[in-house]
């Protein structure tokens, strides 16, 4: 059971704060329950006959200090229990949380494409909020009122078995009702907090595209499609509630029939003597029945908590239990010397039954540059997300210093290596902290030098607040070529042995390219460079070429040898060709 296991994993942890809100909580819980004896006592106290009116007053001023002493007190036992709690809660979901975010981040590529980012935000924000609603309600409120619960049956059964039994004769229809209604809320709240992680994803599509959106004149679309989303959540979630509410009624008519109940019987018995019972007995076990069903309601409530509770963790663990594709070997390697040599040897790939590349075979020396181009969907960026293992190759190898890239730790292989892709993409926050994923440890010094490299530098400290300057959701406040350009410092940063240039320039206007370009060029000293471009500029230089069509490699040599044999590759690029030959 996804509960049995969450408990096991995470709340054990923390058993002793938990222990510790239980115990305090339970003061709170029984006070209720002791203020109700209290009133059947002084009820007694004023029926007995035998006792002097000093003596009944002397008692009744000693439980009414006794009792207002305790409820004086109840406060401390209030904060500590709320501190407990809340304490345990947060380390848990604080645990959860992280080993969430941690587990996706070790996912690999596929996984990212079957899942929307506004999915994977619903687990880790919504869904795990669900789980403190369980932590705090089931786990801690849960265990108070089973507390009550057994110390006021046992109470009972003291007094009166008889009186007792009639008290708790309800308790299995109104829990059997209650689990009925239970599933039915289960099944629900899985499907509601699914529909709601959807709307979540289309609502962060539309706010991250909304140039497009606007340039197309789309915004009546995207409104009726969120609308036809959010009219799919509403039905969920109405259904979902009007289970709940024929859950409360049925609690209700329990809770407010079975003392009627005990209140005919046990009085028709005193009336008759069928039962050896006092007045104040019977006003005590009337109180107590009330505080008896006043937690199993809280507990009937909980129902709809802990099913979409249930639901959340499922969700939470459906993606927790997942394995990563991509693994690291029993013994990983980590080279002391890295050159920076590549080889890849009949290497294959396929997507689904979609061949991306087949029977790949070529080498790159170290410190030179490799260009690869082709047609669009000839498998460049395939043979490129191959290298740093962001799939596996399924036949064939890929060597690294003649060295199986499956061999290498993972994070020690992809350390080697530094991509800059034609869309740079900056995270949230300042410049300064952009340049600085490329080797967290690098000191300012180290990242005004990579900025300088980059030809960035410059137009950075022209800024009002220079290098800690906000470059917005994914550096829209900056220009394409500032953005490219703020990628490279990155991976001059990072000082990487291995470099893929993707297309980096292919967005820029004459300006940014010229920059990008220079950039470039001080990025590719003293390293092994694959560059993936459509443009002579950027291919020309290049040590080796390798043209790709349809996943094969079908011309491999220098541009002055692949000019030569007139071939594809000189077919695709004649005119770019004979421009720069003039």
């Amino acid at each position: 059971m996804i509960f049995l296991r969450f408990t096991k994993e995470y709340l054990l942890a923390v058993k002793f704060k938990l222990f510790g809100a239980i115990l305090c909580g339970l003061y709170k819980f029984l006070l209720p329950v002791y203020i109700a004896w209290v009133i059947g006592t002084i009820v007694g106290v004023l029926e007995n006959d035998s006792l002097l009116i000093q003596e009944k007053q002397d008692q009744i001023i000693t439980l009414f200090i006794t009792s207002l002493f305790l409820i004086i007190i109840s406060p401390v036992f209030v904060y500590w229990r709320n501190t407990f709690s809340i304490v345990a809660m947060e380390s848990v979901l604080n645990r959860l949380r992280i080993n969430l975010f941690t587990h996706i981040q070790l996912q690999p590529h596929s996984f990212f494409t079957k899942f929307q980012s506004g999915k994977l935000t619903a687990r880790v924000i919504s869904d795990i909020s669900r789980c403190e609603q369980f932590i705090n309600e089931v786990m801690v409120t849960s265990w108070l009122h089973i507390g009550v619960i057994f110390f006021i049956f046992i109470y009972f059964l003291f007094t009166n078995w008889i009186l007792a039994l009639i008290s708790v004769f309800l308790i299995p229809v109104h829990a059997f009702i209650l689990r009925k209604i239970g599933l039915s809320i289960k099944k629900y709240a899985k499907e509601s907090q699914e529909e709601n992680s959807i709307l979540s994803a289309a609502s962060v599509e539309s706010f991250i595209n909304f140039n497009i959106i606007k340039i197309f004149t789309a915004e009546e679309y995207f409104n009726r499609r969120f609308s036809d989303l959010s009219v799919n959540l509403m039905d969920k979630s109405t259904t979902m509630g009007r289970l709940t509410s024929w859950s409360q009624v049925a609690n209700a008519l329990i809770v407010h029939t079975a003392p009627l109940i005990v209140i005919l019987v046990g009085s028709i018995s005193y009336i008759h003597g069928w039962l050896e019972i006092k007045i104040s007995e019977l006003v005590t076990f009337i109180l107590m029945q009330r505080q008896l069903f006043e937690p199993l309601s809280k507990l009937a409530a909980m129902q709809a908590t802990i099913s979409q509770s249930q639901g959340a963790l499922e969700r939470i663990y459906d993606i927790l239990t997942l394995t990563p594709e991509i693994k690291n070997p029993e013994k990983p390697k980590k080279p002391d010397k890295q050159i920076g040599k590549i080889s890849f040897r009949s290497v294959s790939f396929s997507y689904d039954q979609n061949i991306a590349l087949n029977n790949v075979t070529f080498n790159i020396e170290p410190d030179t540059s490799l260009a690869i181009t082709g047609k669009s969907g000839s498998g460049k960026s395939t043979l490129i997300s191959l290298i740093p293992r962001f799939y596996d190759v399924q036949d064939g190898h890929i060597l690294i210093d003649d060295l199986d890239v499956k061999q290498y730790d993972v994070q020690f292989l992809r350390s080697m290596i530094a991509i800059v892709p034609q869309e740079p993409f900056l995270f949230s926050g300042s410049i300064y902290e952009n340049i600085l994923i490329g080797n967290p440890s690098a000191s300012k010094k180290d990242v005004i030098q990579a900025a300088e490299f980059s030809y960035i530098h410059d137009k950075i400290a022209q800024l009002p607040f220079g290098y800690e300057t906000n470059v917005g959701e994914r550096g829209k406040l900056l220009s394409g070529g500032e953005r490219q350009r703020i990628s490279i410092a990155r991976a001059i940063l990072k000082e990487p042995k291995i470099l893929i240039l993707d297309e980096p320039t292919s967005a820029l206007d004459p300006m940014n390219d010229s920059l990008v370009t220079s950039a470039l060029n001080n990025l590719q000293k003293n390293r092994t460079t694959i560059i993936i471009a459509h443009k002579i500029s950027n291919i020309q230089y290049a040590n080796k070429i390798l043209f790709l069509n349809k996943g094969r490699p079908k011309e491999y040599g220098s541009y002055d040898e692949l000019v030569k044999l007139k071939g594809l590759f000189f077919k695709n690029f004649c005119k770019e060709i004979n421009t720069y030959a003039q």
